[in-house]
């Protein structure tokens, strides 16, 4: 027995290393819990009544199998024999709380420290695991947007060359994700398109996020696809390193853009031959009607004067002439705007 123990025990308090043991034992943040040979409690720590909220009169002899929440098929007689055996020292738990809740703890346990004497030391991961449990949900939500999603995602870094595509490159572009990475999109761009993008591109530097115009990509077939691309530099972002381009396929947008403004043309070309018909029949349709009018007004009058019949005849024959010819014009117009030509 050292000289500190008796010295202490002399004079009636605890010997100074119990007292010092004891400190540790109530001020650690891990819970410890000490049991005999049938895995009751003999006494647990300050840490292990606030995990569980409870009293440590709550626990003193209690079984500990009465705060674990352990699986159907696993008897506590059969855990504690293989805990005594030295075959399970450490792993995950599930604890009741005394007020009904749960808390998961991380425990290493060490059996007989000392003759009946079993120890573990727990510690609390429950929020751990829940930040865990919330990183892995949003990942996976991340990667169902990502590869499930009709956007192409793709990462650059500053030259231009791709370090990620999405799996949706695919289905979009015919292209697997693996063909891109290491090269560089420019190459796949529209060479009458080329210099506009890359001109934006290199503003990155100055601006977070960019937005293009429509522009031709090249598809696995050789097709140009028409795209827009939201570009945002995170290169300074250690999670991301490199630029984002989230691309959107817009061809079908295009092709019926481009199908109205050519029906639009059409229309435009249709109303201006109507108006052209228009005014022949309000122009070359007057003058040789107006004259057939004055003839049929001289002719019912029976003045012709000294012009001779024949004459008057001749001229209404060469106005119906003229006249017929304006209408046959007209027609024609008409046949052509009613055939689009």
């Amino acid at each position: 027995m050292s000289t500190e123990k008796q010295e202490g025990s002399e004079n009636g308090n605890p010997p100074a290393r119990e007292v010092m043991y004891h400190a540790i034992f109530d001020n650690t943040t891990d819970a410890i819990v000490l049991c005999d040979d049938d895995g009751r409690c003999l006494d647990v720590n300050a840490a292990t009544l606030r995990m569980i909220g409870c009293d440590r009169d709550d626990l003193q002899g209690v079984s500990i199998d009465q705060v674990l929440v352990l699986p159907p098929e696993t008897p506590f007689a059969w855990l504690w024999k293989n805990f005594l055996n030295g075959e399970i020292l450490n792993g995950l738990m599930k604890i009741r709380r005394k007020d009904g809740t749960f808390v998961t703890g991380s425990f290493n346990a060490k059996p007989n420290i000392l003759p009946g004497l079993h120890m573990c030391v727990i510690t609390d991961v429950t929020e751990r695991l829940e930040k865990k449990r919330e990183l892995m949900e949003s990942e996976r939500r991340f990667k169902a947007l990502v590869q499930e999603g009709a956007d192409l995602i793709a990462i650059l870094d500053e030259q231009g060359n791709y370090l990620f595509v999405s799996e949706s490159s695919e289905p979009i572009l015919g292209i697997h994700p693996d063909e891109f990475i290491g090269k560089n999109a420019f190459d796949w761009i529209h060479p009458d398109d080329r210099q506009a993008v890359l001109a934006l591109f290199l503003k990155m530097s100055e601006y977070r996020q960019i937005k293009t115009e429509p522009f031709r990509f090249m598809d696995g077939a050789g097709q140009y696809r028409w795209i827009v691309t939201t570009a945002t530099n995170l290169t300074d972002d250690p999670a991301v390193g490199g630029i984002v381009a989230n691309s959107r396929d817009i061809t079908e947008a295009v092709e019926k853009a481009t199908a109205l403004l050519i029906s639009n043309e059409r229309y435009r070309q249709q109303n201006e031959r109507l108006r052209e018909i228009a005014w022949t029949q309000s122009h070359k349709v007057r003058a040789p009607l107006t004259r057939l009018m004055g003839l049929v007004d001289l002719l019912r009058s029976g003045d012709l004067g000294t012009m001779p019949f024949e004459t008057v005849l001749e001229h209404v024959r060469s106005s119906a002439d003229e006249l017929d010819e304006v209408i046959r014009e007209i027609v024609r117009k008409a046949d052509k705007v009613q055939n689009n030509e």
